[in-house]
């Protein structure tokens, strides 16, 4: 196997040795006149290795995220270090790195293929005792990598990431869920059976639990504009997937205020990194959404909030028992693998004055930094 990660190039040493008759005698080299270097200099290219066609970043047809390059292929929470790879063949030997929860410092191999236009990879060798064992496996049968050839299994497809995946919220306080293969939104779902980056679209079949249009089609476009992303969704009710691909794309002249359908789109931000249920060290229970936190009986819209900073700024309800309709900002830490909170501010006079409170103290939550008390810390999930 030609491995190429280790470059060998053959050079030819030629030396000359030159006896002249005197110290003042021109060297062979130079021209008499100018002093000038005549030296037949033939360059004696270096070509650099060629770089691992596989590299890039994936999701296989399992949901796992990949990232590869030259040195390293990382998959989900696994790393391998790639020793050496060749291009020609699709093969890849790597040792398993040592904080690998399976196989640590053991020899895999990895042999991929393109068939029929899709990139599959089989991982042949997975605990090898060393990298010549690896070395030595048997190439994976990429005749059918669809149903067999890996061992007894399919090979595992690779397939382009879907650009937005991830969590966010939207301008009208829903949550939404999105990866490579469905988009979850409030209590609908969506399963993605394509999607075009460059064109920005995603075609999914309606979830049948949906409230609306069960079983149906959906088209979403999304684009970036001015540093803000904005998602409309195009279809909502298509008869097929085909009439929701043939959906003509919304307009993103001007998406905060028109081109969905004769109204705005609908903005995505960032997820609020601490929305879930807790429960409390003082038998309390928590409710964090995007848009508003429910502690017992009390409740807070949530205005604003910083994942960087940690925290949040929220509007008292006005069937609060304390405080009514006053402002609150609540700070939160992790801590040695505890999350904790603090209502820095209850009782603010506006908005601007509770962002204007000071942060409370994170060094010690657990024993002061509240306003003269320990913070309140926040176990997750609620039984």
């Amino acid at each position: 196997m030609k491995l190429l990660k280790t470059l060998c190039i053959g050079l030819s040493l030629c030396l000359v040795v030159a006896c002249g008759d005197s110290d003042s005698a021109e060297p062979d080299n130079q021209s008499p006149a100018t002093g000038t270097d005549t030296t037949d200099t033939t360059d004696d290219t270096v070509t650099a290795p060629e770089d691992l066609t596989l590299a890039g970043s994936y999701v296989d047809n399992w949901g796992t995220e990949h990232t590869i390059d030259n040195d390293l292929w990382t998959q989900g929470s696994s790393a391998f270090q790639i020793i050496s790879y060749d291009n020609e063949t699709g093969t890849i030997i790597a040792q398993n790195d040592s904080a690998n929860e399976y196989n640590p410092d053991l020899w895999s191999r990895f042999d991929w293929a393109t068939v029929d236009g899709q990139l599959w990879y089989c991982q042949t060798a997975y605990a090898a005792e060393s990298e010549q064992a690896a070395i030595a496996t048997p190439e994976a049968d990429a005749t059918s990598p669809a149903e067999a050839g890996c061992g007894g299994f399919s090979w595992t497809q690779l397939n382009e990431p879907l650009a937005i995946r991830g969590d966010y919220g939207d301008s009208w306080g829903g949550e939404h869920t999105i990866t490579q293969s469905s988009w979850s939104s409030g209590g609908a779902s969506y399963t993605i059976s394509q999607f075009d980056n460059e064109a920005q679209f995603i075609i999914a079949q309606n979830g049948d639990e949906n409230e609306y249009n069960p079983g149906l089609w959906s088209r979403f476009d999304w684009a970036a504009v001015n540093g803000d992303l904005w998602y409309c969704q195009t279809a909502y009710a298509a008869e097929t997937e085909d009439a929701a691909l043939e959906t003509p794309a919304a307009d993103a002249t001007n998406p905060a205020e028109a081109g969905c359908g004769g109204f705005g789109w609908t903005q995505l931000v960032d997820a609020l990194a601490i929305r879930g249920s807790y429960g409390d060290s003082w038998g309390g229970a928590h409710t964090i959404s995007q848009s508003s936190w429910v502690s017992g009986t009390a409740s807070y819209s949530i205005t604003q909030f910083d994942n960087d900073a940690q925290f949040i700024i929220a509007q008292n309800s006005e069937d609060n028992e304390y405080n009514p309709g006053l402002w609150s900002r609540f700070d939160w830490t992790s801590v040695d693998g505890g999350l904790w909170y603090c209502q820095t501010a209850y009782d603010a006079e506006s908005e601007e004055a509770a962002l204007a409170t000071p942060a409370a103290d994170a060094a010690n939550p657990a024993e002061t930094g509240c306003g003269g008390f320990s913070w309140t810390q926040l176990t997750t999930p609620t039984e």
